[in-house]
């Protein structure tokens, strides 16, 4: 199993301080670092996992770049840079080619508008992106998918991953027509997070089965990927139930799951 959607953070805030980039998003008030990641992994007998940074920490990805180096045979690591800055892709270059990340995540819930993601001033972004191999993750809203589309369309040399969306569309799949729409992209990939925090039910949380099906059935289990959202996953289950809960799905194949729980993510991070 790898684990594909893992955030974490420290309470030292001297050495590693918060950078809230998204307002709607609280600065933690309890650690969840990496050490007791790895205690949760060995109980669920997780192999790896994907580190995610936090929108708490901004555009600092120091600690995550240095669990990355601490623990380089479990983890690739996902950093934030700002994609309006000037220098978005330098930094992009730094945090994967000094810092040990593979990937960059953008979080598009934070936007009012989108359209910058075409603009040609970010073009180097998106070539440093496709010169080392890096991924790209939405953080995503479903009106946001016309421009996704244009974006991915636009650029078949990297691989593209749409690793949350809104809460309420999780449990009302009438939302989730963009599903249909983005899934024609060969290079797009989308999470299946076990996302019990935005379920009004509970374990397994079946208000979330319609979207995920929908999820399934649009991209295939050849671009779907697993995650648990930790540990925002332990406010309504277990991280065991987290991993877990795909198990519990109803529509979704044996050999399915052995794509989207581990084959997948293996492809798209080979050094895990």
């Amino acid at each position: 199993m790898i684990d594909t959607h893992v955030h974490i953070w420290t309470d030292d805030t001297k050495k590693y301080p918060w950078q809230q980039t998204l307002s709607k998003v609280p600065i933690p008030t309890e650690p969840a670092t990496v050490e007791k990641f790895i205690s949760c992994m060995e109980k669920a007998c997780v192999e790896g996992a994907v580190l995610v940074q936090p929108s708490t920490y901004g555009w600092d990805n120091n600690y995550l770049c240095d669990s990355l180096k601490k623990y380089p045979e479990k983890f690739a690591g996902i950093c934030l840079v700002d994609p309006k800055n000037r220098n978005a892709s330098d930094d992009l270059y730094f945090w994967c080619e000094k810092g040990g990340c593979s990937g960059l995540r953008i979080n598009l819930v934070g936007y009012s508008e989108i359209e910058f993601l075409l603009d040609p001033e970010r073009k180097g972004l998106w070539d440093t992106a496709a010169e080392i191999g890096a991924c790209i993750s939405f953080q995503m809203s479903p009106s946001h998918g016309k421009i996704i589309n244009e974006l991915v369309k636009s650029h078949p040399e990297i691989n593209f991953i749409i690793d949350q969306v809104s809460a309420e569309v999780h449990r009302n799949s009438d939302l989730g027509s963009f599903v249909e729409f983005l899934s024609e992209r060969s290079n797009l990939y989308i999470k299946l997070n076990s996302v019990g925090q935005n379920s009004v039910q509970e374990y397994p949380f079946k208000d979330l089965w319609p979207f995920f099906r929908r999820v399934l059935d649009s991209f295939t289990p050849d671009r779907v990927l697993y995650g648990t959202d930790f540990p925002h996953t332990l406010k309504t289950c277990s991280y065991v139930q987290a991993i877990e809960w795909i198990y519990e799905l109803p529509f979704i194949s044996p050999d399915a799951i052995n794509l989207v729980k581990g084959d997948n993510a293996r492809n798209l991070w080979k050094f895990l």
